[in-house]
């Protein structure tokens, strides 16, 4: 889980730096693509392998297994 919150973070911080400058900025070469726009790219692509992990959307949620829970046949909660 804290993989996916620094990757939302990074994506967050990269979100911005793109408002703020552009997809495209000027550089030493002349004008370039963003670097944060890859930096998002990349965050967002760890962001969705963390969501499918944990089953966070209907097709992640039909490829988790999880075990039945037993009926609970001891009257605990009787």
């Amino acid at each position: 889980m804290s993989v996916a919150a620094a990757a939302w973070s990074r994506w967050s911080e990269a979100d911005r730096a793109i408002t703020r400058h552009g997809v495209v900025v000027d550089s030493e070469r002349g004008i370039v693509k963003n670097p944060a726009v890859q930096v998002a790219r990349d965050s967002e692509q760890t962001m969705r392998q963390c969501w499918a992990e944990l089953g966070l959307s209907p097709a992640a949620r039909e490829r988790l297994h999880v075990p039945e829970t037993p009926a609970d046949d001891d009257g605990l909660f009787s």
